[in-house]
Parts: structure tokens; sequence; C-alpha cells
């Protein structure tokens, strides 16, 4: 959605219509958050508001701190955006009913932020994924991370893309996409190498669907 800065007195400002206001929430006191070439307006929130659900939710590590700081309404906004101008940009995985997984990728530009990464910016020719993510310890290390991105993979080559790139971490699973390990092990390559956030790649024409494999 497009809007114009209007004259305020000596200041600009901008008008929003009533339903992006219902929609988001907005009151009277706004949060501003600028950095990148960005402004993010979100409903000012008490502090800590709504982390105790996250942990509850999330489990433990930087995605609480993450996902609380983000509200709910500007995800479901930026996925209902880009959905529509591009097509399908998350999954969920499940589990006896519940969600144990995530997983959001969507072209560079839908992703401004990362391009702020030391090994970025991510080609533009690439689907980049951003988050992959398994937030119980539990479920981890059972191939499900797997299932998840051979999901997104064949989703992907189906639909005419041509690569898929993260930015993976070296020596920790705490970070939006997983570690460096996880990615290799499924024939990611580095692509630009660094000390804790190198990118790499996948090239959709390598990959062959499970059921292919096994033929």
């Amino acid at each position: 959605m497009k809007a114009k800065l209007v004259r305020i007195g000596n200041s600009r400002g901008i008008r929003l219509p009533k339903a992006v206001i219902d929609e988001v929430g907005l009151t009277e006191e706004l949060e501003l958050d600028v950095g990148e070439g960005r402004l993010t307006i979100t409903p000012s929130r008490p502090a800590r508001d709504g982390w105790a659900e996250a942990a509850r939710t999330l489990g433990s590590g930087d995605t609480i701190l993450y996902r609380s700081r983000v509200s709910y309404c500007v995800r479901r906004i930026w996925f209902r955006a880009t959905r529509d101008e591009w097509g399908p940009c998350g999954k969920l995985l499940y589990s006896s009913g519940r969600v144990i997984g995530y997983a959001q990728y969507a072209p560079p530009q839908f992703l401004p932020n990362a391009a702020a990464y030391e090994a970025g910016p991510p080609s533009p020719e690439a689907t980049f994924l951003s988050c992959l993510f398994l937030p119980d310890e539990t479920s981890r290390r059972q191939g499900l991370g797997r299932l998840l991105l051979e999901s997104i993979l064949c989703e992907l080559r189906a639909r005419g893309m041509t690569a898929v790139e993260t930015f993976a971490r070296k020596g920790s699973q705490e970070n939006p996409s997983g570690p460096l390990e996880f990615y290799l092990r499924q024939g990611f390559a580095i692509v630009k190498d660094d000390p804790m956030f190198p990118l790499v790649q996948y090239k959709l024409s390598h990959f062959a669907p499970p059921a292919a494999r096994a033929a």
C-alpha cells in the first residue's frame, strides 16, 4: 500500500485509511522503528507485553525476542502482501496437531533486512529463506527440519524458481534459519563465507523429490 506525506504545520504526516488502523489496532500512542531506510509503525505495547506467551509458545532462545518485538498484525500484513504479489511464502510443520516448526521465504526484495548481513546481500534471482526453525529442542535431530526444508524446495522448484539462499550460523542452532552444518548436509554450498553467518545456496536444478530418490 502506498501513502503520501501531507503537511501538518511545520511537520509532515501520513493519512491512513480507517480499515488499516482497525486491522493493525493502532491507537493514539504508537511505536516508531526507524532503520535501514524503513519506518515501521506498530501499536504501543507495555514493556515485555507478550513475552510470557511467546515463551510458552515458542520455547527459549533468540526467537522469543524476535517474535515478541514484531507484532502479529505486522507479520500478517507482510504475509498477505507477499502472498498476493509473489505467492506462498511460508510453511508450518505440524506434529500430532501441534505446530512444531515454521519457515518463511520470499525474493530478497521482500526481505530488505537481509542486506544488512556481512555476507549479504542475497542474490536477486534466488529465493531467500529468512527463517526455518524448530523452537522445541526435543523436535530437533529427528529429520523434521529436513522434511520442512524438502517441502519448501519441492514447492519452489515446481514454481520455476532456480535457487534458494539463506544465512546459516556457524557453531549454534539458535538462529532463525538454523545451523550451517544442517544446510551443508542438505546439499547447500557456501557462496560467501563469514565468521558467523555465511551465505549458502542450493541450486534447485539439483533437487530430486524424496519419492524420485527412492525409486
